[in-house]
């Protein structure tokens, strides 16, 4: 017979084995340098199938294909962390388990990479093959749009739709990997990963407000910001930043303080971008 268990109870055991589940997340993301380029590449593939406007369909093959990905790097941190503490001494066998597991992992990694490649590959040979659709002009209508009010016909329409998705796009992916490149400069940390949380916000939300795809805003926002903070503690971690003007936050999650703020304050922009003054380039 189950033991009677109250609602409260069952509640408080469920949120801690999501505390569990999410520390094990971050862990993985912090010791294991390829996890980080495994939501990097999520966030690649997410990013340009709502810029390139993919069927719904293969947008949900490629998300599975792209999340099992860093699903299966977590089975085999696990498996590693195993066999190091079953076996101190070197054998054959944990050798054996840890290339096997690894193995499966890098099975996992080329198949998504060959779907995204699929996938994707057809949408940039048809942006860049287009010589009308370039990000400069993109930006420039933008500018004329909200300065001049004069970009309103049909045609200026028919020609930035795409393009004003594809620099969302790069928006995004700009703001993860200019932080990750810049984060060295002194006196410009905390300055630099704010920037890049509020860029990542705002052109996620821009973006998905065009592709009309709120799934992957939700995954790109939670994906744009673990990748974030895995950077900032990485950058704590190999000294370029020796600690967090707070001393008493966790050393894991001290970059949640910074990004969580920007990244918000980046979609409230971002919303009223594409649902405002950008908006008349999708009429």
């Amino acid at each position: 017979m189950l033991p009677n268990i109250s609602a409260r109870r069952a509640a408080r055991h469920l949120g801690r084995s999501f505390t569990h589940a999410f520390a094990g997340l971050i862990y993985t993301l912090h010791s294991q340098p390829n996890m980080r380029f495994h939501l990097f590449f999520a966030i690649f593939a997410m990013a340009f199938y709502v810029a390139f406007d993919v069927p719904r369909a293969e947008r949900a093959i490629l998300m599975i294909a792209i999340c099992l990905v860093p699903a299966f790097e977590i089975i085999n941190t696990s498996i590693e962390s195993q066999m190091d503490y079953v076996g101190r001494e070197q054998h054959v066998l944990l050798k054996r388990a840890k290339d096997t597991a690894a193995a499966a992992v890098l099975v996992v990694a080329l198949v998504a990479m060959g779907m995204g490649g699929y996938i994707l590959l057809p949408g940039f040979v048809h942006h860049f093959s287009e010589a009308g659709v370039t990000t400069s002009k993109v930006f420039t209508a933008i500018f004329d749009m909200i300065f001049v009010e004069r970009f309103r016909g049909p045609q200026t329409t028919a020609l930035t739709v795409g393009a004003i998705r594809y620099t969302l796009a790069l928006v995004v992916l700009g703001g993860v990997l200019g932080f990750w490149l810049l984060r060295g400069i002194p006196f410009l940390f905390n300055p630099l990963l704010a920037a890049a949380s509020f860029a990542c916000g705002m052109g996620v939300m821009a973006l998905c407000i065009y592709g009309h795809d709120p799934s992957a805003y939700v995954a790109m926002t939670f994906l744009v910001i673990l990748e974030l903070n895995a950077f900032a503690r990485l950058a704590l971690h190999i000294g370029i930043k020796e600690k967090w003007e707070d001393e008493g936050l966790p050393f894991e999650t001290a970059g949640f303080k910074i990004i969580i703020p920007f990244v918000t304050i980046g979609a409230v922009v971002g919303g009223w971008l594409g649902w405002g003054p950008l908006s008349v380039f999708c009429r």
